[in-house]
Formats: C-alpha cells, sequence, structure tokens
C-alpha cells in the first residue's frame, strides 16, 4: 500500500509540475526532467530529461544546469561532455551554486573540460566552501 500510495503522490506531482512546466515555470521545468530522469510519476525517460533540463537551463535555473553538468560530466543517459557539463557547472557556479562551483573546480583542477589551471581551481574549492 505504501508503494501505491507513494507512487500516487508522485504522479499528481508530476501532474502538478507538468502544468507549471507548460506555463514557463522554470523550477517545475528542473522537477519534471528530475521524473522523467528516475521515473518517478512517470516512465523513465532520459530524453524528455534532457529537454526539460535544457529548458529550464535557458532560464538560468542553476539547478537544472547543475543537473545537466552532472549526467555530462559522468555520461549518465547522454554522450559524455565535459567541454558542455563544464560550461553548465560555470553558469550555475555565476549564481552561487555550491555544487557546481565545486565540480567545476574539479574541472580546472584536472583540466577536464577546461584547461587545468590549479591556481583557478583552489579559487572556486575556496569559493564552494565559503557557500
Amino acid at each position: 500500500k505504501d508503494t501505491e500510495e507513494a507512487q500516487t503522490k508522485e504522479r499528481k506531482a508530476f501532474d502538478f509540475w507538468q502544468k507549471a512546466a507548460d506555463k514557463g515555470h522554470a523550477e517545475s521545468m528542473n522537477n519534471l526532467a528530475v521524473s522523467y530522469f528516475h521515473g518517478r510519476g512517470v516512465q523513465k525517460n532520459v530524453q524528455l530529461a534532457m529537454k526539460w533540463w535544457t529548458a529550464s537551463a535557458d532560464l538560468e535555473f542553476a539547478e537544472a544546469q547543475h543537473n545537466m553538468g552532472v549526467c555530462l560530466f559522468n555520461g549518465r543517459g547522454v554522450a559524455q561532455d565535459h567541454t558542455f557539463a563544464a560550461a553548465m557547472f560555470a553558469r550555475a557556479a555565476e549564481q552561487q551554486h555550491p555544487d557546481s562551483t565545486h565540480m567545476l573546480a574539479a574541472c580546472f583542477q584536472n583540466g577536464m573540460g577546461v584547461p587545468r589551471d590549479k591556481a583557478k581551481a583552489l579559487e572556486l574549492y575556496r569559493r564552494a566552501a565559503a557557500m
């Protein structure tokens, strides 16, 4: 019963987010993407997750930029692309997103998607720790 109840709640949340996302609400677009990516309240569909993360990221929603960056960095459900991932982390870091700032630091430390720059990495690690 608990599982059935949880699935009903997830479906209701998905339906709510779909309506809000269709009206241009960036956070709801991100939530839809998460739902599609994990198959919560809807059948798993990574392509639709990326579509909604892209739409939300285009509206400068930092959490969507971070989520896209993680998927691109790790190649989770999409082709691995460190350059695009670093760009997503940078956009979210500009909005003070601590996890993206940390990930961008790691990119600079290891030269993944950006030129290796240990001084920049250290600066970003310090900034992330202060958030």
